[in-house]
């Protein structure tokens, strides 16, 4: 969940770890460093499996926001304590299961976890509690993920 204080969608739920690439800094290293930064969490370059480049397109107040993701899938047992979040920025992690993902474009409410502070709540979440991407991206992921999971190498998904 993004903090309450982000200029744009505060205190909506978004993909786990996004930000702006610096000069000269390329996607897989800005990637890492966000990551970091946001959860605290060091990660190999080589347990990042990539997705392919999703583009979104938003209205926001100031105006109309257009950016390119590239998408990577980290795969790797975490619990709460495992996160430090930058306040700044992540207000907690929600973690979904992937048939609740799933099932996020069919029910009005899903099951979930909140992690923050290095505790676990239960909570439930609705689709209408992210920020709007246009598009399917968090069936998407979810394939991606099932496809990892059981063994196959997932391709491009965006």
């Amino acid at each position: 969940r993004r903090a309450a204080g982000k200029e744009t969608w505060p205190d909506r739920l978004d993909v786990t770890v996004a930000g702006h690439l610096g000069a000269g800094e390329g996607t897989l290293g800005g990637g890492l460093r966000e990551i970091e930064e946001e959860l605290g969490l060091p990660v190999n370059p080589d347990e990042l499996i990539p997705l392919g480049t999703r583009s979104v397109e938003s209205q926001i107040p100031a105006g109309l926001d257009r950016e390119f993701h590239d998408v990577f899938l980290l795969v790797r047992p975490l619990s709460p304590e495992d996160l430090h979040l930058q306040k700044e920025e992540v207000a907690a992690i929600v973690r979904l299961r992937l048939q609740d993902v799933e099932a996020l474009h069919k029910e009005e409410d899903v099951f979930a976890e909140k992690w923050r502070d290095g505790e676990t709540s239960p909570t439930s979440v609705s689709l209408s509690e992210f920020v709007p991407g246009g598009d399917d991206y968090l069936p998407r992921t979810a394939r991606a993920a099932r496809e990892v999971l059981s063994g196959g190498r997932p391709g491009n998904h965006f």
